[in-house]
């Protein structure tokens, strides 16, 4: 739809949709939107009463306060039960997407005891 406040059309570059994704930076919050959503599937497949309070807290950890999961992981040994690869671990130390990946699989199988 061609309308005036659109700006898009009216420069010449041309690209994939691929290549939008590419161009905003959206792979990465495509791929923990995927890893959310495989661990809501699980959640609903595996324990499909309400989470209790520690799941709740472990959940909130893990996926809404990385600083303290952080601390927890390398101050506390939060993973002394389920150590990740060790690149990963390491990455993690800095790297808060890594960390978010990690976060989400010590959910998945701290919470739901692993995958599909």
């Amino acid at each position: 739809m061609q309308e005036p406040h659109r700006k898009g059309f009216r420069g010449q570059k041309q690209q994939t949709v691929r290549e939008w994704i590419h161009s905003q930076g959206l792979a990465e919050y495509n791929e923990m939107n995927d890893l959310m959503m495989g661990l809501i599937g699980l959640k609903v497949r595996r324990h499909p009463q309400p989470l209790d309070i520690r799941e709740r807290h472990l959940f909130h950890l893990a996926c809404y306060d990385l600083d303290t999961f952080r601390k927890q992981v390398f101050e506390n040994d939060l993973l002394k039960n389920a150590p990740p690869p060790p690149g990963l671990l390491s990455a993690a130390e800095t790297d808060d997407t890594v960390l978010l990946r990690l976060s989400l699989n010590w959910l998945q199988q701290t919470l739901f005891g692993g995958g599909a």
